[in-house]
């Protein structure tokens, strides 16, 4: 009997695209003769029976990431001649997953979210937010498809955080599950803050619009519930309308009449309501000039206060 000669030739570029759900099997094969050419394609995964196509690519899906699989091809042309290919191929895993909070370890009035991974074909990433009490979860979002990065701008405090979730999902099989946990965002309005005045040498306290014969020290302070002062800002003017924009580092000596004003910014840089001082201070003495007319004597004394005790 005559010998038949092979007459397929398959190629080293024969085969494989790996996901992490599913294999991409391409057989590419030729028959140098007329009448060998490819007709049917039989493709195998592990012990599982052939399943025959006339095309030249076939997709194995809903696999599981990171596991081994055997792939078995094998070509048939029209005079019947067969040649098979065996291989072992390991599906991709989902890869790596993170999880950006822009911020996250000091105050701030929102957070910027950024969701980092590999993207692969037939694969997505989703994400929760859940709003905690405690321990306890007071709310969760639905799972929703990252596209870009997103704002939070609710409060949030280590009692009452926020939790963002995260996982590939290609439609089959969801990868871990990664979280972070959201603990510094402060929208509120810091309190209004409070100038004290006192006299410079024995202490005693002034209140605004009141008259001192003494300079007065006055000191500003104040408060934040969740993350508290920063800082304050003041101006002094003669007509109670500037607009504070310096820094108070200590309290401030003030000599003369006028106004000063002052407000709070918290740590999350929110600027608080604008409250005025307005200091009355005179430590001049008291001017007095006698005039005799006629026998008549006459005093007149005079005060920068307007007030003679």
């Amino acid at each position: 009997m005559k010998e038949v000669k092979e007459t397929i030739k398959m190629t080293e570029d024969t085969f494989i695209k790996r996901h992490a759900n599913k294999i991409v099997v391409t057989a590419n094969a030729y028959s140098p003769k007329v009448d060998g050419v490819i007709k049917n394609y039989y493709y195998k995964i592990n012990d599982g029976e052939y399943i025959k196509t006339e095309e030249a690519s076939y997709i194995f899906e809903d696999l599981e990431p990171e596991t081994e699989y055997t792939i078995t091809v094998k070509v048939e042309n029209k005079s019947g001649i067969t040649k098979e290919k065996e291989t072992s191929v390991k599906t991709s895993g989902f890869g790596d997953l993170s999880i950006d909070v822009e911020d996250n370890d000091v105050w701030t009035t929102s957070k910027k979210v950024t969701i980092l991974g590999e993207i692969q074909e037939g694969t997505i990433v989703e994400y929760q937010i859940i709003k905690l009490n405690g321990a306890e979860i007071e709310s969760e979002s639905e799972w929703m498809t990252y596209s870009q990065p997103f704002m939070i701008e609710e409060e949030a405090t280590v009692e009452k955080a926020i939790e963002i979730r995260a996982h590939y999902n290609d439609g089959t099989n969801k990868s871990e599950e990664i979280s972070s946990t959201i603990t510094k965002i402060d929208i509120q309005v810091p309190g209004v803050a409070t100038a004290t005045a006192n006299k410079v040498v024995d202490g005693t306290v002034v209140a605004s619009g009141t008259w001192s014969n003494e300079n007065l020290n006055i000191t500003i302070s104040g408060s934040s519930a969740l993350s508290g002062i920063d800082h304050y800002l003041y101006c002094v003017d003669t007509d109670n309308t500037c607009v504070p924009n310096t820094e108070y580092t200590s309290p401030l000596l003030i000599t003369d009449i006028g106004y000063v004003r002052y407000n709070a910014v918290s740590g999350s840089s929110v600027i608080g309501e604008v409250s005025s001082y307005q200091a009355l201070v005179d430590i001049s003495n008291p001017s007095v000039s006698v005039g005799v007319n006629e026998k008549v004597a006459t005093f007149t004394v005079s005060d920068n206060s307007g007030v003679i005790a």
